[in-house]
């Protein structure tokens, strides 16, 4: 089960539970509202916070995965929405940027082992430069445990300020909650898969993926077959994509579809299905599960296969290209080839 860290008061059952923290509160960390995730320490400043004001250093991050967190419990079963302003500090390299995720674990009802889930990265071009992180997300009515924390690479400080977590919409107490058990009769997991090709969609929030790094992304209607499909732009790195968590494949061998196009270019890129790979105790692993030379006169299309290991805890597939390049992205198929192994 996962560590519990504090998340909100204690409420009564139709009192909508919320999260304000800007540490101005507080003479030092002891009493702060969160936890730790991992054994980093939690240190309390005085004056850097966004205003001028108090704020949290994260420090002595040995892995990437140490970091404040809290306890989002009495949020599961509920669409809510998580801001965050967070900042490198005491760089060794001034010159690199830095790039901070806001991360869940999750215990899964029946699920053996927990699931870390990317929610959304920012990166920080300098210390003390804050970026603003805020995710939409649902905290599914299987969930019966989750942690929301902050990470990044390991070694590296970071100050956290202004964080608030709200519901949207009308409020579901997590203890209403009935999860069934299943019986020995239950049939072979189905192979979970990813298709999209965004053409019901009306606006953004609709979108099953979400950003990696820090790029927009938007609807168009210049899609491959005519109709919708999806701009990646703003993309000041390489990494800045679309990204889908497929943790849920890990073991499996995954069938990566996509039709892409570049915009503005006037030479063929490389447009690069990525898939991440983390675990505890282990640095990131990048592999490429796909690849097309791609223009901005039509569209071409990725198609690759990559077996995701066992031993990892978490998969996410983004869709990449070189820097400052911008791509639309329609058709896109994430499945499993052959029989499904259940992590």
């Amino acid at each position: 089960m996962l560590g519990a860290a504090w998340g909100g008061p204690q409420v009564n059952a139709a009192e909508v539970p919320s999260v304000t923290e800007d540490f101005e509160a507080y003479e030092s960390a002891d009493n702060i509202k969160g936890g730790m995730f991992g054994n980093p320490t939690l240190e309390l400043s005085a004056d850097k916070g966004v205003n001028g004001s108090k704020a949290l250093i994260v420090k002595d991050r040995a892995e990437n995965y140490f970091g404040y967190s809290l306890n989002l419990n009495e949020y599961i079963g509920n669409n809510i929405t998580i801001k965050a302003k967070i900042a490198s500090v005491d760089s060794a390299d001034q010159e690199t940027e830095k790039t901070f995720t806001a991360t869940v674990a999750k215990d899964i009802f029946e699920v053996k082992d927990p699931q870390y889930v990317n929610l959304k990265s920012v990166t920080c071009k300098a210390d003390y430069e804050y970026q603003e992180l805020e995710i939409t997300t649902d905290i599914e009515e299987a969930c019966t445990a989750c942690t929301l924390y902050f990470e990044g690479a390991k070694e590296q400080s970071y100050i956290i300020d202004d964080i608030s977590i709200s519901v949207n919409g009308e409020y579901k107490d997590p203890a209403t909650i009935v999860r069934t058990p299943s019986t020995p009769s239950t049939p072979q997991t189905e192979a979970p898969s990813i298709v999209e090709d965004f053409n019901d969609y009306e606006n953004e929030n609709s979108l099953k993926g979400f950003t990696f790094g820090s790029p927009t992304l938007s609807l168009t209607g210049d899609g491959a077959d005519g109709s919708k499909a999806l701009v990646v732009g703003d993309r000041t790195q390489n990494y800045f994509g679309y990204a889908f968590d497929v943790s849920s494949l890990i073991g499996n061998t995954i069938s990566v579809k996509a039709d892409v196009k570049t915009i503005g270019t006037t030479e063929p890129v490389n447009v690069n299905a990525t898939i991440k790979l983390s675990a505890t105790g282990k640095d990131d692993d990048y592999k490429q599960a796909g690849t097309v030379s791609a223009t901005s006169d039509s569209f071409a299309s990725i198609d690759g296969t990559y077996e995701i290991p066992a031993d990892f805890e978490s998969a996410v597939v983004y869709f990449e290209a070189p820097e400052n390049v911008d791509f639309v992205i329609d058709n896109i198929s994430i499945t499993v080839v052959g029989e499904y192994k259940d992590p």
